[in-house]
């Protein structure tokens, strides 16, 4: 029994070579007995290497696909947000051109106003003061709806230029 002490190598291989060095040794019933037990024991621990370098392997496919995954949320966020960015920025311009149209409609009928009391030279166009002044007060309204859709959609669009 002055052989080296063999080195830990590949599953399956030490309990081969306790198979030999008990197959060297005189026989009896209780040596053979316990070589079995020695040589099942062995084949255990040879599936647990086995086993082992399976779960490392399991281990690092499922952390490259949770950084995959990862990723991709990080992908899925940014284009969320550009989406929802863009489209704040659509309603803003849509809401700016129903104002300036509403405002341009009062102006319109405002200027019609005005030909009229021009081309009548003096003589008096009967206008309800309080439609006047509702339209005037929902031109400037109109105005300054178009000025905060207008400011909104900058500050949106600055927004997505800077991220």
């Amino acid at each position: 029994m002055n052989e080296p002490t063999p080195q830990p190598d590949h599953a399956g291989r030490a309990s081969e070579r306790l198979g030999r060095v008990i197959a060297t040794m005189p026989a009896s019933n209780e040596l053979a007995v316990l070589a079995e037990i020695l040589i099942e024991q062995m084949k255990v621990v040879d599936a647990q290497h086995h086993v082992v370098a399976l779960m490392e392997s399991t281990d690092q496919k499922l952390t490259a696909t949770v950084q995959a995954l990862r990723e991709e949320n990080t992908q899925l966020t940014k284009l969320l947000t550009q989406s929802r960015q863009a489209f704040i920025g659509e309603v803003a311009a849509k809401a700016a051109d129903q104002a300036r149209r509403a405002a341009t409609a009062d102006v319109v009928d405002e200027l019609a106003r005005l030909r009229a009391a021009v081309e009548s030279r003096g003589r008096v166009v009967p206008t309800n003061p309080a439609v006047a002044a509702t339209g005037s007060l929902v031109a400037f309204m109109g105005i300054a709806f178009c000025a905060g859709a207008a400011l909104i959609w900058v500050v949106a669009r600055l927004a997505h230029t800077l991220t």
